[in-house]
Parts: structure tokens; sequence; C-alpha cells
């Protein structure tokens, strides 16, 4: 069973060239396209497109009169094109994220949990995902009962006693009820 980890800090474009190169030979780089539009409509077409001897790099399509390389149109849109193409490329795997909500506007989140939820399903793929912020739970938590999926909330934190990391499981009512009226969900 295949694994990867995306980091905050890695952004691989030979690693994303060759991910989407996998998509293009089955004819399914429309996906990569459809879920870019999430975070920018304009994005038309993305293409891999050979800068040097050795290196390809992906580009968009955003309706100017060249193609811009896909990491000029900024973090949101690096992030969830790898996180995308590892999905796609990884059915019955697994998926780690590192700070979900690194480059994502707030107004994007519930789309971009939807999005998640419809891939992981449609490829079999489980994706752990952490967070500290209140507003990608909330989106998470929003996304969950408005698909009625049913996926998961593991708060962890450290035990008073031993310091041992614990967690704790929140289905989404009690997650809706305890960011609701300000209770403490987040390991605190």
């Amino acid at each position: 069973q295949s694994v990867h980890f995306l980091s905050t800090r890695t952004y691989d474009p030979r690693q994303d060239s060759i991910r989407f190169g996998e998509l293009m030979k089955n004819n399914r780089d429309h996906l990569v396209v459809k879920a870019l539009k999430i975070i920018d409509n304009r994005i038309t077409k993305v293409s891999p497109i050979p800068i040097s001897e050795n290196m390809t790099i992906l580009h968009g399509d955003i309706g100017l009169s060249r193609q811009i390389p896909i990491n000029y149109l900024g973090d949101g849109i690096l992030r969830l094109l790898s996180y995308i193409l590892a999905i796609l490329t990884t059915p019955n795997g697994i998926i780690l994220i590192d700070e979900i909500e690194n480059g994502f506007h707030y107004t994007k989140h519930v789309d971009i949990w939807k999005l998640l939820f419809e891939l992981a399903e449609e490829y079999n793929v489980q994706i752990f995902a952490n967070t500290h912020s209140f507003e990608m739970v909330r989106a998470f938590n929003d996304a969950c009962i408005n698909t009625k999926k049913d996926n998961s909330y593991l708060e962890l934190f450290r035990h008073h006693k031993d310091n041992l990391i614990m967690a704790n499981f929140l289905d989404s009512d009690t997650l809706r009820y305890k960011i609701e009226n300000n209770k403490p969900f987040r390991g605190e």
C-alpha cells in the first residue's frame, strides 16, 4: 500500500509533473483542472512544459496570451494540485497532509473538503490531515454534515498526568456542538 506525505514546505515540481503525466496517459488530467477551479476558476488547462533539458514543470492556462508556470498562481493552487495528484495516482493508498489549511482562503475550505471526500471515496484513499485552524476544522465539520459523509475527527492532546499524547474521537454532532458553544476541540 502506497503512502504519501505532503509537507507544508515541500513542493516537488518534478514529482507533480510525473504524476500529471500518468493522468494524461489515462485521459484523467481534466480532473485536475476541475479541482483547481475551486481556487481559480480562470484555469482552463494544465500542461507539462519543458523548461530545460532535464526539467518539465506544469503550466496553467488562465486566459492570457501564454500559459503561466503553475507555481506563479499561488500557494493554494500548488497545495491543492499536490493533494489532487497524490490522491489520483495513489488508488487504495494513504495520503498524509501536514497543516492542510496553508495557502487556502477560508472561504474555500468547505469546497476543498468536499472535493477531498469525493476523491478519497472514489479512489479508495485514506486521508489523514492535521490542522490547528479553527476555520478549517469548522469547514471539515460543515462538509461532513452537508455531504453526510462519515469522516472522523480526532482531537490530539497531551494527558495532564503522564504527558502522553492521547486521541479523542469526536463525531460530527459533538464537534459541531463544541464549535458552536466555544468548547475546546483542538487539544486545548
